[in-house]
């Protein structure tokens, strides 16, 4: 029997379909009123006691700002307009500076204003938790306010030029103006807290200046003319004595050259009996090259007359780094003009040391020199030569104690125990990779990463592909997963909060742990303390990004921060997905979440959707990429599609992505809101054999994604830029099924790509093909003349005669990285062969990417250029 509805419920249903179906007509278009005013999230931070959350919202194309205040349940909010500052301060409080000068203070118990300071120009909070204070400056003026955030008072200083404050932030440093340099400076050490204060006079003018970590010294640079007469001063507190350490002449028994102090910042070690500073090597006036004049290129050069003019070699000063020891009253050159050096960060008494000599970079390759060690405390900086001929990553360890490193030949750690000179294996018992064996297959070795230090076990924290080790670095005890080897279990990579490699923990410390599924992309969070057990807890995971560590080389991180409450256990995640912008959300527990930002522009748009898509290549290999559709996707019509891809991007589902012009590759939401479905699978290839991987990847994703019903298969394009632009030149002289193609910045021809110089610096670009660069497999590991094959095989340029699909090129003449010769050589061989080609080519400071009216052009034309081909749109006017 069939049922008659009432009229009234008839009206109701016609007037729900009738709802829907006005708010999708009112759905907004992709244009460039999107672009510009686009709100995304900016900075954040959570008080000390977790109850008060703050976060910008500003515009993605312009400088505009906005606060955001919230207490930790959002039931209290309060927004503050043209703000690009704040920061949390004691007493429930909040500052923040306005409109680029008026810095307001409010009281976040009751949310209201409590004080207001106008005309702010620089500052700064300084102090301890107890006890901090604001330090700055009004526009326009020389006089520098300490107001204490505790108690209001309020100390002026007039007549200030420069101003430093001490690590601790204890004290300032306040140089008063002068007239004339030579009348000398008066500098004021001022104690905050005490507010004692001595005055130093110094002569000559001040340049430069610093304060021991223990506050009981000052180091100055100063010069009696601009560039003269500079000299090094050392201010003991204690016994209020100023001593001269280097002056110019001094600085000549040193060096064979003329050169001074430099003005740039100088510092203290962390335990204040060193200071380290550079010496400028002063040279003469670059000069232009005389008609007629020859250049000589040698095979012996060590580095190419190109680079030469680019660098100014031999014209432009130089910058030595030294270090004046303070007990030992002896100076040190940490390098040679001669050299290139890397000295691996800070450091008390250690240098570890990585040379370049200026060498042919294939004899540094071949034959690197050795790692070494300077002792800074020894009159003549002693140097220790380590035997680790090739190496990744050392690193000195906090303690000062140990030289760790990865040796690329054995892949294994090493340890380098400095004062019992002994080397130790510290990851033999641990039966995992500690590197990338993906990576490695392309020649591009690297470790997992060092996630930190334990100096009270004499240990050191590494990772796996998925877990995290502690290795002793005596090697007294055999390593131990930390993880428990929960990550490997359940294929989630495991990273410690922070991502620091120079952090250092207690042994039972509180870590947060950030996880990433490697299989399904979802991301969690996890509490663990070292020494304690260790389980993933598997509702920890959802379909939200995380900041993960990346795999070396491989694929592009997601993006996701973790900021933590001081003194309460309530932490801020940023989450985004594709489809849902960045957020800030608050939990206690990394189990629930509540969400406080509200920023979803989306929301007024026909967003797109991800989905994490599988398929076997034609080698068998299983293959992941990720297709994009629009959020009204009808399975029953078909829709036009375009690859696009570069090297491994399928750890991007997560991933939200900010519509804009298309700078080098499509800007994939834009093109989704055109009416085109996006696929970007990832590319798997070995070296040498670069081009087939690429064709294996990308040809069995087309016929895949061919049998969808939603898909047309007669209007499937390609898109890549760089590398990717390659990959779109390989595939169109490879394959006829393409409907069209645009590419960007790629190559053509690897011979004479090998031959060519880099733009801008003068550089060779044979290293490039030899080795690898990017983390892709570009690198052939072989010259052109061991294997030509290989770079034939490799360089779309000899297959032109393939070609019948429609190609649109852009390139510049000023690109860095790609020669622009490269497209014109590409170009005029499809042109000779009568192929459809077009070639973009922006004039003006325009290199591998564009930005600007140049990008706002090459989307449109890129668009048009798909539409036409892909949609049966008329032609545009710039093609025909």
């Amino acid at each position: 029997m069939r049922r008659i509805l009432p009229l009234t419920t008839v009206f109701v249903i016609i007037l729900l379909l009738l709802e829907g179906i006005e708010v999708v007509a009112q759905s907004k278009v992709i244009n460039e009123s999107t672009y510009q005013s686009w709100p995304i999230l900016g900075s954040s931070a959570i008080n000390g006691n977790g109850r008060y959350v703050s976060y910008f919202v500003k515009n993605y194309f312009s400088p505009e700002s906005n606060l955001h205040i919230s207490s930790s349940d959002g039931k209290k909010r309060i927004q503050i307009n043209n703000c690009h500052w704040a920061e949390f301060i004691s007493g429930n409080r909040i500052v923040f500076l306005q409109n680029d000068q008026n810095l307001s203070f409010v009281d976040l118990k009751e949310f209201k204003l409590i004080k207001k300071i106008s005309r702010v120009g620089d500052m700064k909070i300084i102090g301890n938790t107890l006890n901090k204070f604001l330090l700055y400056r009004l526009q326009g003026s020389d006089s520098i306010c300490l107001f204490s955030l505790l108690d209001g008072r309020v100390t002026w200083f007039g007549g200030i030029d420069s101003y430093d404050v001490s690590k601790d932030e204890k004290f300032l440093l306040l140089k008063t103006k002068s007239q004339l340099s030579r009348e000398g400076s008066e500098i004021t050490y001022f104690n905050v807290n005490s507010k004692n204060e001595k005055k130093i006079r110094i002569a000559g003018n001040v340049i430069s200046m610093a304060i021991q970590s223990d506050d009981k010294g000052m180091a100055f640079v100063s010069e009696e003319f601009a560039g003269y007469g500079r000299k090094l001063w050392f201010y003991n507190v204690a016994q209020d004595h100023l001593q001269l350490l280097l002056d110019s002449v001094a600085t000549k028994n040193f060096f064979s050259y003329e050169c001074s102090i430099s003005g740039n910042s100088i510092t203290f070690s962390d335990i204040g009996d060193k200071i380290f500073f550079n010496i400028d090597r002063k040279g003469s006036s670059k000069q232009e090259r005389r008609s007629g004049e020859v250049i000589v290129w040698s095979y012996k050069d060590k580095i190419l007359e190109s680079q030469k003019i680019w660098l100014g070699y031999g014209l432009e000063k130089e910058s030595i780094y030294c270090v004046f020891n303070l007990k030992t009253k002896t100076f040190l050159k940490l390098d040679e003009s001669a050299d290139i050096i890397n000295v691996k960060g800070m450091f008390n008494r250690y240098a570890v040391v990585l040379p370049n000599k200026a060498t042919l970079w294939f004899q540094n390759i071949e034959s690197p020199d050795s790692l070494f060690i300077i002792d800074t405390d020894s009159a003549y900086g002693s140097k220790e030569y380590l035997p680790a001929s090739i190496y990744s990553d050392p690193i000195l360890s906090p303690d000062e104690r140990f030289v760790v490193w990865f040796d690329k030949k054995t892949l294994k750690y090493y340890s380098y125990d400095i004062r019992n000179h002994k080397i130790h294996n510290i990851d033999k018992s641990i039966p995992t990779l500690l590197y990338d064996q993906d990576a490695a297959k392309i020649r591009r070795i690297g470790t997992w990463g060092i996630a930190g230090w334990i100096p009270e076990e004499k240990s050191i924290l590494v990772y796996d592909q998925f877990d995290i080790w502690k290795l002793s670095l005596e090697d007294s005890q055999s390593a131990v997963n930390i993880t428990e080897g929960e990550g490997r279990k359940n294929r989630i990579t495991l990273t410690i909060k922070g991502r620091n490699y120079l952090d250092t923990f207690s042994r039972k410390q509180n870590l947060i742990i950030i996880g990433y599924n490697r299989e399904n992309k979802d991301g969690g969070y996890w509490k663990l303390q070292l020494g304690k057990k260790f389980r993933l807890a598997p509702d920890h995971l959802n379909p939200f990004s995380v900041s993960s560590r990346t795999p070396y080389g491989i694929y592009y991180s997601a993006s996701g921060d973790v900021i933590s409450a001081r003194n309460a256990d309530m932490h801020i995640v940023v989450r985004e997905s594709a489809a849902e912008s960045s957020n800030i959300y608050i939990t206690s527990d990394f189990k629930s979440y509540t969400k406080l930002s509200n920023v979803n522009p989306e929301k007024e748009y026909k967003w797109m959707t991800s989905e994490l898509v599988e398929w076997k290549a034609f080698d068998g290999r299983i293959c992941q990429g990720l297709l994009y559709r629009p959020s009204d996707f009808d399975s029953t019509k078909r829709y036009p599609l375009i690859l696009n891809y570069y090297e491994k991007r399928s750890d991007e589902l997560h991933k939200f992505i900010i519509p804009d012009y298309s700078k080098d590759n499509l800007n994939i939401p834009s093109f989704v809101d055109a009416g085109f479905l996006i696929f970007v699978p990832d590319i798997y290839s070995t070296p040498g054999f670069n081009g087939e991987g690429t064709y294996n990847c990308i040809e069995s994703a087309t016929k895949f994604l061919s049998t969808f019903s939603y898909v047309d298969s007669n209007k499937i394009a390609l898109q890549g830029h760089s590398y990717g632009g390659w990959q779109t030149n390989y595939m169109v002289t490879h394959s006829n099924r393409y409907a069209a193609a645009c590419e960007a910045a790629g190559v053509a021809d690897q011979i004479s790509g090998y031959g060519q110089l880099a733009y801008n610096f003068g550089g060779d670009r044979q290293m490039f093909y030899e080795l690898n660069s990017q983390g892709s497999p570009y690198g052939l590991g072989i010259t052109p003349w061991t294997k030509p094959d290989l770079y034939i095989k490799n360089s779309p340029i000899f297959n032109v005669g393939n070609i019948v699909t429609p190609l649109l090129m852009m390139h510049n003449r000023d690109d860095e990285a790609v020669p622009f010769s490269q497209a014109v050589e590409f170009f005029l061989a499809l042109r000779r062969a009568s192929k459809k080609v077009w070639l973009l080519q922006y004039v003006g400071e325009y290199s591998h990417q564009v930005t600007g009216p140049a990008a706002k052009d090459y989307h449109t034309k890129m668009l048009q250029f798909f539409e036409h081909y892909l949609k049966g749109e008329s032609c545009p006017s710039w093609m025909q």
